[in-house]
């Protein structure tokens, strides 16, 4: 969520209602020629402009839907950059407790612009589509920073043009990709010192 002062004295509040779409039972999607939806439910959800009207929002602000499906799918994190547009990370790999997770399918980062800021997204964008296990998102000092355990990766972005300018480049790896399995990583039981020589340079 986002919060921006609005002319005069109120605020918006820009809702990534994403949760709360029309996903039906054993119902699948294919956006982009990408993989399909395999996070199914037992329960369908609220249709999103249905769950847009049940909020109850504080004195001053206004929820809008930004953005739901088809046009974003399993979002596991998501971080807004310095242009206000949203980053979000669709998480296709993630699985079942036995599978931990599916190494066929490849997480990808999609970036939705709202142009004539109406809190709605008007442009969206595919940034990379080859990731792996991505849990979590960050963006600046020239690039995308993503955990995808066991890796802290880095993809180089200098000119910003919305294009990876090469590979990602591990900056930290040792993290555990077994027993955390949401949205963040912790480092696996090693000595400090054994753990700092393996990434000493690599920031």
């Amino acid at each position: 969520m986002d919060f921006q002062v609005l002319r005069g004295h109120s605020l918006c509040l820009i809702c990534v209602m994403t949760l709360l779409s029309g996903t039906t039972i054993g119902q699948t999607h294919v956006q982009d020629g990408f993989a399909p939806n395999t996070q199914k439910l037992a329960i369908p959800f609220t249709p999103p402009e249905q769950a847009l009207k049940q909020l109850q929002m504080p004195k001053g602000f206004r929820a809008t839907l930004f953005a739901h499906e088809p046009d974003v799918h399993q979002p596991i994190a998501m971080t807004f950059d310095a242009k206000g547009r949203l980053w979000v990370v669709e998480n296709y790999t993630y699985s079942d407790n036995k599978e931990n997770f599916n190494n066929e399918l490849f997480d990808r980062v999609v970036i939705f612009e709202d142009e004539d800021n109406d809190g709605k997204f008007d442009r969206r964008k595919i940034f990379w589509d080859k990731g792996n296990k991505l849990t979590g998102i960050e963006i600046g000092r020239g690039g995308v920073w993503l955990t995808a355990a066991p890796e802290f990766i880095f993809i180089p972005d200098a000119d910003r043009n919305d294009v990876p300018d090469g590979p990602p480049r591990v900056i930290l790896d040792g993290f555990e990709d077994d027993v955390i399995r949401h949205n963040l990583v912790r480092v696996r039981s090693v000595s400090c010192a054994d753990w700092h020589g393996k990434n000493r340079g690599l920031i």
